[in-house]
């Protein structure tokens, strides 16, 4: 059997995959179907936390007392470095208490719906010792009173009575020196802190008064002594 019966393996009728694959176009993926080597992914933006955004009535978080203690005693030694005398010291820590206070007093009445401006001394001592010192300290003050009768007399107009300017808030310990124990013979009040927290919430709620830090005899209870100014107590009467 020759080739020559079955006929040439050369048909021009018949075309090879390889030369038919040679000859058809490329046809390019469509734009819409995406790569699988890149995934579509968008950029992410770091948004910073805004103190706006936060939700005024979030559960309390405790710190801890130890850091809290550390970080005021640092406080209390940078001031210290810095002034000539304890009444620059007490003024100091009175200074960065006031606007606490102050923001304090607000964020206080936001959190509580049926908050209402106080205007009597009683009243407005009253909420700081509970609602406020709570907030800060997570409990009340020890107690409050009033002072002794006063016998001054005012010089410019004799014929108005005497009125009792001076309130007392007793704490018996303060966490600002609760483990501070400074030597006795420098007279270093750290609770000042605290002092200008309770001046810059009665100032806040136009309550003018100066405020003071004392010590009970046999030195158990801290004192704040509260000094309202005349005309303060002269608009209850």
């Amino acid at each position: 059997m020759n080739q020559s019966q079955f006929g040439s393996t050369s048909n021009p009728n018949i075309i090879s995959s390889a030369s038919s694959s040679a000859n058809l176009p490329i046809v390019p993926p469509p734009s819409s179907v995406s790569s699988p080597t890149t995934p579509n992914v968008l950029p992410q933006k770091d948004y910073a936390p805004n103190i706006l955004d936060q939700n005024l009535n979030r559960p309390k978080k405790e710190v801890s007392e130890t850091i809290f203690s550390f970080l005021f005693a640092e406080v209390v030694q940078y001031c210290q470095s810095r002034v000539n005398d304890m009444n620059e010291l007490h003024e100091k820590l009175m200074q960065l208490g006031i606007p606490i206070g102050q923001r304090l007093l607000e964020l206080c009445v936001l959190r509580d719906k049926n908050s209402k401006r106080e205007i009597k001394v009683n009243n407005m001592l009253g909420f700081i010792g509970n609602t406020l010192w709570k907030t800060l300290y997570g409990r009340g003050v020890s107690t409050i009173e009033r002072a002794a009768a006063s016998t001054q007399t005012d010089s410019s107009n004799p014929q108005l009575k005497p009125v009792i300017t001076r309130y007392m808030i007793y704490e018996k310990e303060p966490l600002e020196t609760k483990y501070i124990s400074p030597p006795r013979d420098m007279n270093v009040q750290c609770a000042y802190f605290s002092a200008g927290i309770i001046k810059g919430a009665l100032n806040a709620a136009d309550f003018r008064a100066e405020v003071r830090v004392a010590m009970t005899e046999n030195r158990d209870y801290t004192v704040f002594l509260i000094d309202f100014e005349e005309d303060v107590i002269r608009r209850e009467l």
